[in-house]
């Protein structure tokens, strides 16, 4: 079988795959994907594997699967012309942690050294207050240092979940131990990894975020959380431990052993088909390290980062991201948050692009996990500064405002689609930050945008104002002043008793209780669609929060609201013949 021929495709009856699966090896292995994908001849008379690039995918009558198998080629000079869009690659992955696993990594790093510049770290680049000194690997013994103002090392970081208790922490009761020594053997498995990493890639200095930054309520974690943004953006590489779940369970485990047949042809050089684990998005965007909060900021303003996962290892940077078994891969969404110098991308990106790119971003943050659920505005704090500052926008809170309706539209999220409801994070006692309700970062819970057109949109310029000064541009607002930051607006009755249909739409934070009942809700008009011909204003189409009174609390002579929902609905539905209320939306 000539697999390397552009248009090569196979294909059987499930019947002969099962028949010839006893004497044929090819035959047996796609049997065993047809099984384990639970395919049956009644609903699948045939089978056929089509070749497209180094894969082979299914397709059956009814449908077209995924890649299933991946062909690649050992590096041979004498490979003729005819096989070289086979890629060369491995089919059997290298124990983590040998002689060569570590090889693919010094490489990549090399590699990217010498041919990616935009990946390299500012020779400004700022140094974590404390770093782990690792040694070489003769060093039974690691130490905390604390960095000093000429320093200019450069370091590795770690990104992986704490997982369960108990945590191997640096407190104000140790850190004078930890300064002397760390015992190498006393460390969790996950961070004895990174320190052998560390030292197998050539660098002496690690940062770990429970032993680089002290712990307990007497710690300076708020403090340091705030310089997050650098511990990231400063390092020379990234590890990330992708599947694991706590400290304790390492990162240089056992992997999946990957089956694999191997053809030979006289005159021509071995090659390979094997089972596809080519998958990024599963292993890593969708693993579990990447559920949690914190992990989407430290992607992002990563230079360059290795994933360690259960099937393979992968490198993502500015170049894009390679995998162990030496494929190459890119693609748009990772270009985005794995951009080196985040948010590059999306500067280059129209207006309508930048939206579509902070709003996948938002929508994607809004859905991690989190400990503590009041860091959700720091978590997020290094990413939202830097767009805020590239987009000339000030803002905070996960809303802009660029005085051209990047605020009103900002401010028109709505309950995800896979959420029942959103539940208020409350904010511990000692929190210097009050996020509003006007803020989806106030809620605990999956996010969407309305869904609406980049032109044709009125924005309501009197009756909704930002909470920001206009000579702000560039400025991060998130937490630079006490108190809740308050919108304010002008709040109208509304009827949408009975009314259906596709031109209207509510979506409560909370939807209204079963029996029916629902807290007295009044609309602010953020927007309306271009008035079409012959229309009038109760033909238009309005977007508007909901919001509901706070037990009549008054200041400055407005009534203090809070946003419980939004959504669209005709003017004929809004009371716009009566004056308003001015609202303080908190």
């Amino acid at each position: 079988m000539d697999f390397w021929l552009p248009r090569f495709q196979i294909e059987d009856t499930l019947s002969e795959l099962e028949q010839n699966s006893t004497n044929c090896d090819f035959c047996k292995f796609r049997w065993q994907l047809c099984k384990d994908l639970n395919l049956n001849r009644e609903g699948f008379s045939s089978i056929q594997f089509d070749r497209r690039e180094s894969m082979l995918r299914m397709i059956s009558p009814i449908e077209r699967y995924p890649p299933v198998l991946s062909i690649c080629r050992s590096p041979d000079p004498k490979t003729p012309l005819s096989m070289l869009s086979i890629q060369v690659g491995l089919p059997q992955l290298p124990a983590a942690g040998s002689d060569l696993h570590l090889k693919i990594l010094r490489q990549w790093l090399k590699h990217c050294d010498e041919n990616h510049p935009g990946c390299h770290r500012p020779a400004t680049a700022t140094l974590p207050t404390r770093l782990i000194d690792v040694g070489d690997s003769a060093s039974a013994t690691i130490s905390l240092y604390e960095t000093q103002k000429d320093d200019s090392m450069k370091y590795i970081a770690l990104s992986h979940p704490w997982g369960v208790p108990p945590h191997f922490c640096t407190f104000t009761s140790n850190i004078e131990e930890h300064k002397q020594s760390i015992d190498f053997a006393k460390l969790p498995i996950t961070f004895q990894n990174a320190v052998s990493v560390t030292r197998e890639l050539g660098h002496q200095y690690l940062w770990i975020d429970s032993i680089c930054i002290i712990q307990g309520p007497d710690g300076d974690f708020n403090k340091e959380a705030e310089r997050m943004e650098d511990v990231f953006s400063s390092a020379h590489c990234v590890l990330a431990a992708s599947s694991a779940k706590g400290q304790s369970d390492g990162f240089l485990k056992k992997r999946y052993e990957r089956e694999y047949l191997t053809f030979i042809r006289e005159g021509l050089p071995p090659f390979h088909i094997c089972r596809f684990i080519d998958d990024f998005a599963q292993h890593v965007l969708e693993g579990s390290l990447n559920r949690r909060g914190w992990v989407l900021q430290e992607r992002a303003l990563a230079r360059r980062t290795i994933y360690f996962t259960n099937m393979q290892t992968y490198w993502e940077c500015g170049g894009g991201v390679r995998c162990e078994t030496l494929t190459k891969m890119h693609n748009k969404l990772a270009s985005f948050v794995g951009d080196p110098n985040f948010p590059e991308v999306a500067i280059k990106s129209s207006r309508g692009g930048k939206i579509r790119l902070y709003q996948d971003l938002y929508i994607q943050y809004s859905r991690l996990k989190f400990t503590r659920y009041s860091d959700r505005p720091i978590a997020i704090a290094g990413l939202e500064k830097r767009l805020i500052h590239a987009f000339d926008t000030r803002g905070g809170f996960g809303v802009f405002d660029d005085g051209r309706g990047l605020l009103h539209r900002s401010l028109l999220w709505s309950r995800g689609s896979d959420e029942a409801t959103l539940d208020k994070i409350i904010s511990p006692a000692d929190s210097q930050i009050m996020v509003p309700t006007w803020s989806w970062m106030a809620f605990k819970g999956g996010i969407d945008y309305l869904e609406l057109p980049f032109d044709g949109v009125d924005w309501e310029e009197q009756e909704i104002r930002s909470p920001w000064t206009p000579g702000s541009r560039g400025v991060w607002h998130t937490g630079d002043q006490a108190g809740v930051v308050e919108l304010s607006a002008v709040a109208r009755d509304f009827d949408f008793t009975g009314k259906t249909g596709p031109e209207s739409k509510l979506i409560y934070d909370r939807p209204p209780r079963s029996d029916g009942s629902i807290q007295p809700v009044k609309c602010v008009v953020v927007g309306r669609l271009g008035k079409g011909a012959g229309q009038n204003e109760q033909n238009r189409m309005y977007y508007v929060l909901l919001v509901t009174t706070k037990a009549s609390q008054v200041t400055r002579g407005a009534l203090v609201c809070e946003r419980v929902g939004v959504g669209h609905v005709l003017g004929q539905w809004i009371r716009l013949d009566q004056p308003g209320t001015l609202v303080k939306i908190r």
